[in-house]
């Protein structure tokens, strides 16, 4: 499992079982997102032109020698598939 991405969702308590000991899971519906006013913020930015075969984590480590920056690429642009 990927946990780096799951490794900052607030943490409850839930009692899974229904016997009134809670565990402590990894809140799964936070949804992740970027302000509206952020991109606003940006001092500058470049298009670039995305070959169609080529990956969101592969792109992203062409770019920036890391793979888990791909996410923030995808939602800066709207691209939600």
């Amino acid at each position: 499992m990927p946990t780096k991405y799951f490794e900052h969702f607030p943490r409850v308590d839930y009692d899974i079982e229904k016997n009134k000991k809670p565990k402590t899971v990894i809140d799964i519906m936070r949804r992740v997102g970027i302000r509206g006013d952020f991109i606003k913020l940006l001092p500058t930015y470049y298009k670039e032109l995305v070959i169609n075969e080529e990956r969101p984590d592969l792109f992203s480590y062409s770019r920036f020698g890391n793979t888990y920056y791909h996410w923030v690429e995808m939602m800066l642009n709207k691209i939600i598939d």
